[in-house]
């Protein structure tokens, strides 16, 4: 498993950009992951 996206706030072009809170978007980035969906795995 990998995580399943980056926060845009989080990535280093846009980490100085002012931004309201968000803290449901963070819950959900800290705990989602990404399982692969295919029977194909590299």
């Amino acid at each position: 498993t990998r995580p399943a996206w980056v926060l845009m706030h989080r990535l280093p072009a846009f980490r100085d950009v002012f931004r309201d809170p968000l803290p449901t978007a963070e819950f959900m980035e800290d705990r989602l992951v990404n399982i692969p969906s295919s029977v194909v795995v590299t």
